[in-house]
């Protein structure tokens, strides 16, 4: 596992307990059987893509082990769009073929895959495009884990359908906090939470409207709060040049 994706998993709660699950598929010897682990809310979505490639469940056993995060992908497509699971099972089966497995990440390749999906089920594109960024932090493509990010939340706001702002919070600091997130995706998110709001809001109450903004950012993105201690400038002020750096938040 690549440090990010360690750090991206550590820094979730631990919400029960993973799950063994053992599969036989029919082309192979009876007592040859894959085992995978996966948290319990995963396993009737891991179930459906493994009978989807013709494997079938055998049995299940409880394990001590933690488990760290949501949903992963693809498992997630399933759970997020189960009016559209036979769409889902179809485009993963897609992008595993051409990542070989999860193990290889051409961009031409890919870009021809999401090019049909983005045709053909739109509302699953951004879903896809956040399960590859996760799956590139995986393997240890950070600069394709930080495209895809961008894109997925690019893909986001061209949807008509409401996004979980909590959701995206978590994934915007997930993100930021083992530096997958580039300072556009941050002006972006700024927008988001209406940057002018805030300022005419502070100079309205008599504060420092860029102190009040970077306080925002901080607590949007609270790994982008050391930039002081990394320049040795003092953390009284944002960083001057805050936020085309989007890495500096004042002192509480």
């Amino acid at each position: 596992m690549s440090p990010c994706l360690q750090r991206l998993q550590n820094a979730t709660p631990e919400c029960g307990t993973l799950v063994a699950r053992s599969y036989v598929h029919p082309a192979l010897p009876p007592d040859e059987v894959r085992v995978l682990l996966t948290g319990a809310d995963a396993g009737r979505h891991r179930d459906r893509l493994m009978a989807h490639q013709g494997w079938e469940l055998i049995g299940t056993a409880d394990t001590a082990l933690p488990d760290r995060g949501p949903i992963p992908f693809p498992e997630s497509a399933l759970a997020e769009h189960p009016g559209r699971a036979e769409a889902v099972l179809h485009f993963v089966e897609r992008f595993e073929r051409e990542t070989a497995g999860w193990q290889r990440y051409l961009k031409h390749d890919l870009d021809a895959v999401f090019r049909e999906l983005a045709k053909a089920e739109p509302a699953l594109l951004r879903c896809f495009l956040d399960g590859l960024a996760d799956r590139c932090l995986e393997n240890r493509e950070s600069a394709a884990a930080v495209a895809y990010f961008a894109r997925a939340r690019a893909a986001e706001r061209s949807l008509t359908e409401p996004c979980d702002q909590d959701w995206l919070a978590d994934r915007y600091t997930a993100f930021d906090a083992v530096g997958a997130l580039r300072d556009t995706a941050l002006r972006a998110r700024i927008k988001e939470v209406n940057a002018r709001d805030i300022r005419r809001t502070a100079r309205t109450a008599g504060l420092d409207p860029e102190r009040e903004l970077a306080r925002v950012v901080h607590r949007l993105l609270p790994a982008r709060s050391h930039c002081c201690r990394r320049t040795g400038s003092r953390p009284a002020r944002a960083c001057p040049r805050w936020p085309t750096c989007g890495c500096c938040s004042p002192a509480a």
